[in-house]
């Protein structure tokens, strides 16, 4: 294992924010130094998030000495951790058992895309975690239901702030059930821990690191960093910002600043002086609230200070201290929390228990961009999770992210979503194709279907270039995940993975498909994506899943010999109609009603393959040179809106094939009327001509124009021509003239 520091090869480190290395000077031509060491490097971060002192093979205790457990799993795994803005490899205090604490929702109004970019990625992190990595975690997610945007929002709705919280809850929970994010193992409302806030603040007032005015609480940044703790560890260079603390303070209260959104008229003037006083109480403007006195009409619960509520950012240090103890393994939550939010949480949470150091792994997840901007519910510019649902399965969505870096930001845009669904579409095909094939091997070998070809158990060389491809992407896969979650390299190895499939599939060589290593394969392959929470139930061999979570196995178990019976009856009854109609069935009207009714048998065929199976979840896919055809259990919505696309392109299709013959009859029907003239009164009668000449021969062709003059050689020559024209199209006419049983006019 690496030793305090370092990183596997090939993981690019990045510079620790707010902060420069130090090295040591040296004469030009001599190698660099080595930077100092990172106690110096971070001197805010205590010894064991550092690496000093511990063992990372997991064998010896940590800095304090006490014994780290032994049954750790064994990974080279990279997190970049937000507190040093480097690459950490990644060593839990607790060997396999994980503290996880993340930022919930403060349900005040409906979540977006940008909210599913959040959870969805750290959905996968923890998937990635537990099902991949084989870690023990405890994930606690806080719902705030106390907070000045809910106040304002039930103000405006004329609604009691708890069940306007309650409401949008609700319906956050219900939209990760869509998306397929796990619960979180513990789920903590701040108003059902009021009274643990209550008690964590009056520990910090008891610390000296937090003082009363007004009725409120604040937290006294300057009495905790001469208590030796440092302030701001994730953004040093915040620290100070008015208009972001007041932001954070929340649009009832806090610091006055042009970020802080303020009512109209009266309203204003009260709001402003409200903060100004709240300002004026506080020791520093870097200050924040613990606890906020509430003002008439605002939601309130006794305290030592009087009626009020907790502010923001003590209510996840209170919830998560209350459950996961004075340590965290991992905090996480979107990049615009990390200040003043995530700082804040890590002063409070470092003075409550006296320690230096509180949560070791800090996990960030970039904006969602749309425009340009990032999507906010602020800015307006934001997509509800339904309504994007409504356009793409949950499944899509998450195969969006997922070849997203979770800590980059990510743009959203429809024309990328288009581009995943094709990807969702080829992974469905894969797995049809692979059960097709598997399916064939087994009905169709002489041997049984685990040997390769007939009575032969030596791979081909196609074969065995799969399995070699499969070690090469296991690794792939690992060495990706292993830097820091990268899900977008170890996704693209895996479709590497299924191409290659896909062409074994296409070309097995002379011995045929071997069973085993497909199978192999395509279990590997459904092992990822259910690590990443694409695939289907667990009890599934093979496969993707439902578009959104609802697995497929019992129904194919079920299906599997109606389907084959189904389609082998429809191959018959096809390839016979085929022959037939190709045959021919005699001459006469008997021979016509034939394969009149051999067309109406093919037709019922294309029915079953186009209208009546899609929406029952089936996709019928027939082959070339007789083979038989291919049957594969999808998403019946997906199936139906395919099918709908397809007979949308047949239509326009048939209309633009109508337009054309349209115009093609009408260019016959004017040539036709234009034979009319005989050729002999054409340049006499004829639009183009008459009028033009005073002389004709025998034949008609002009000789002299309108004012006697003898035509010239070449003009005379055109002439001709044209008359050569008109004798073929006076031809035609008589014929259908003839045809019609018409005469000649």
């Amino acid at each position: 294992m690496p030793g305090a520091g370092e990183t596997p090869a090939g993981v690019a480190v990045d510079a620790p924010a707010g902060t420069e290395a130090v090295a040591a000077s040296a004469p030009a031509a001599a190698p660099a130094a080595s930077p100092a060491p990172r106690t110096e490097r971070y001197p805010w971060l205590c010894p064991w998030t550092l690496g000093e002192g511990r063992d990372w093979g997991g064998a010896k205790g940590d800095a304090a000495g006490a014994d780290t457990p032994t049954d750790a799993p064994a990974n080279n795994l990279h997190i970049l951790n937000s507190l040093t803005g480097e690459k950490e490899p990644f060593r839990p205090r607790h060997g396999r058992a994980v503290r996880w604490y993340t930022c919930g929702p403060t349900v005040y109004d409906v979540t977006h895309v940008g909210h599913a970019s959040n959870y969805v990625s750290l959905d996968i992190l923890r998937r990635i975690l537990t099902d991949y990595f084989g870690y023990d975690v405890t994930l606690q997610m806080n719902v705030t239901d106390i907070d000045d945007k809910i106040i304002k929002r039930a103000a405006e709705a004329g609604e009691p702030f708890a069940d306007l919280a309650r409401r949008y809850e609700a319906a956050y929970f219900e939209d990760m059930r869509s998306l397929g994010v796990r619960p979180p193992d513990l789920v903590t409302r701040v108003s059902e821990y009021v009274p643990d806030v209550i008690a964590y603040i009056a520990a910090i007032v008891d610390r000296g690191m937090a003082y009363a005015a007004g009725g409120s609480v604040y937290f006294d940044v300057a009495a905790f960093r001469a208590g030796g703790h440092h302030y701001a560890k994730l953004e040093p260079g915040s620290a100070g910002n008015a208009a972001r603390l007041a932001e954070g303070e929340g649009g009832l209260d806090g610091l006055p600043a042009a970020s802080v959104d303020a009512p109209e008229g009266a309203a204003a003037a009260a709001e402003a002086a409200a903060a100004a006083a709240r300002g004026a109480e506080k020791k520093s403007p870097s200050d924040w609230a613990l606890w906020k006195a509430s003002r008439p009409g605002e939601p309130h619960w006794d305290s030592p200070w009087g009626p009020g509520r907790p502010g923001w950012h003590i209510e996840c240090s209170a919830m998560a201290s209350a459950e996961l103890g004075g340590q965290v393994d991992i905090h996480s939550g979107g990049v615009d929390l990390k200040f003043p939010h995530h700082d804040n949480e890590l002063a409070q949470a470092e003075a409550y228990h006296g320690c230096p150091q509180w949560v070791d792994y800090f996990i960030h997840t970039g904006h969602l961009h749309i425009d340009g901007l990032k999507m906010s519910k602020s800015l307006k510019n934001f997509i509800s999770i339904r309504s994007v649902l409504s356009r793409v399965s949950s499944r899509q969505l998450r195969l969006f992210f997922l070849q997203h870096r979770y800590d980059a930001p990510t743009v959203y845009a429809e024309s990328a979503l288009a581009e995943v669904v094709n990807v969702d579409r080829g992974l469905v095909d894969f797995f049809g194709a692979v059960k097709a094939a598997l399916r064939e091997a087994a009905a169709t070998a002489a041997a049984p279907s685990t040997v390769d070809g007939a009575g032969s158990l030596r791979p081909t060389a196609a074969a065995s270039s799969l399995l070699a491809e499969l070690a090469t992407t296991r690794t792939a896969v690992r060495v990706a995940l292993e830097d820091n979650f990268n899900t977008p390299a170890a996704f693209l190895a895996l479709l590497g993975l299924v191409k290659v499939v896909k062409a074994y599939l296409g070309a097995p060589g002379s011995g045929g498909v071997n069973a085993p290593v497909v199978r192999t394969a395509a279990r590997y392959v459904t092992l990822m994506l259910r690590v990443f929470g694409l695939g289907g139930d667990a009890g599934e061999e093979l496969g993707y899943g439902a578009a959104d979570g609802e697995g497929e196995a019992s129904a194919e178990a079920v299906l599997t010999p109606v389907l084959d019976a189904l389609s082998t009856f429809r191959d018959a009854i096809r390839g016979a109609g085929r022959e037939a109609l190709a045959a021919g069935s005699g001459g006469g009207n008997g021979g016509a009603a034939a394969t009149a009714a051999i067309k109406r048998i093919l037709v019922a065929c294309d029915e079953v393959r186009d209208t009546v199976l899609p929406p029952l979840g089936v996709r019928l896919e027939d082959r070339p040179d007789g083979r038989a055809s291919l049957w594969k259990l999808v998403d019946p919505a997906e199936a139906a809106a395919e099918a709908a696309r397809l007979a949308a392109e047949a239509e326009a299709r048939e209309v633009a094939k109508a337009a054309r013959a349209a115009v093609a009859a009408a260019k016959a029907a004017a040539e036709l009327e234009a034979g009319r003239i005989p050729p002999a009164d054409l340049f006499r009668v004829g639009e183009e001509y008459a009028g033009k000449y005073s002389a004709w021969d025998d034949d008609g062709l002009p000789t002299a124009d309108v004012a006697g003059a003898e035509l010239p050689k070449a003009a005379r020559k055109r002439l001709a021509k044209a008359r050569e024209r008109q004798v073929k199209l006076h031809q035609k006419w008589l014929t259908a003239q003839a045809a019609s049983g018409g005469g000649a006019a």
